[in-house]
């Protein structure tokens, strides 16, 4: 039976991933919530993994009404990487007033497709058939109500919006350290830039993949989710490799940064 490369990469990113999830639920200090988050995270992305795993291998015709289970939780990416971003960097332990906000666009999305989530099984299996045939439809996002590619221009600019908040508040927050800080908090720094970097990394091959899909003779569809697969890997590995990241700061002046955050 042939194996191919991307089956591994995905096994082991949802076998790191649930890894992750074990040990981001073990309380450390008071780290509780942007834990919690992060673990909220790396779910999205074992979900990920796993509806492209069924997918790429042809088991998802055994089951069809997982198909595109996962479409809304792409919304929930970029507001997660803000959100644990945000309750590090000011040491938060609970959500703000009108975070929840964050959850009406994979809501409505949601409610977009359900009238594709409400077929029956054979309808959705012979709509899979015709997308496996090519999978480069897929960036078209043919299944919902609103009109072809919408979905990926909007996913595009809002996650690059939230990325870029991030990577920004990450960088003020670095400003404002201290001329010496100890080695706790420079590895802090150093996660929550390599963390918002990885994220603006995949997201601007996401959008090259969007922009060149119709020129390129490859399956763009595999390399996206691919790229994603990647990602939770690398995140899974830092985590291994330096698990006082889950600790937070051990002091930071975050007073000045706080603007419009």
């Amino acid at each position: 039976m042939l194996i191919h490369f991307w089956t591994i990469v995905f096994l082991f990113s949802i076998f790191l991933g649930i890894l992750v999830v074990f040990l981001l639920t073990v309380p450390v200090n008071n780290r509780k919530h942007s834990n919690t988050i992060l673990a909220a995270y790396v779910c999205c992305f074992v979900l990920f993994s796993s509806h492209n795993f069924l997918l790429q291998e042809g088991m998802m015709v055994n089951f069809p009404y997982l198909f595109r289970f996962t479409k809304p939780l792409q919304y929930l990416v970029g507001p997660l990487v803000f959100l644990y971003v945000r309750s590090v960097v000011f040491n938060e332990v609970h959500f703000r007033k009108w975070d929840w906000l964050f959850l009406v666009p994979p809501a409505l999305h949601a409610l977009e497709l359900l009238p594709f989530y409400l077929m029956d099984s054979e309808e959705k299996r012979s709509l899979l058939m015709r997308f496996m045939e090519n999978m480069n439809q897929g960036l078209s996002h043919t299944e919902g109500v609103l009109p072809p590619f919408v979905h990926p221009f909007l996913l595009s600019v809002y996650l690059g919006l939230l990325l870029g908040r991030s990577y920004l508040l990450v960088q003020r927050a670095m400003r404002s350290m201290k001329s010496d800080p100890n080695s706790q908090n420079l590895t802090q720094f150093r996660w929550l830039r390599f963390f918002t970097a990885a994220n603006m990394l995949v997201w601007a091959i996401l959008v090259l993949h969007m922009l060149t899909f119709r020129i390129l003779p490859i399956n763009t569809y595999l390399l996206n989710n691919f790229e994603a697969a990647l990602l939770l890997i690398a995140i899974a590995i830092a985590l291994f490799f330096y698990p006082n990241i889950l600790y937070g700061f051990q002091f930071v002046e975050t007073a000045d940064i706080t603007g419009g955050y």
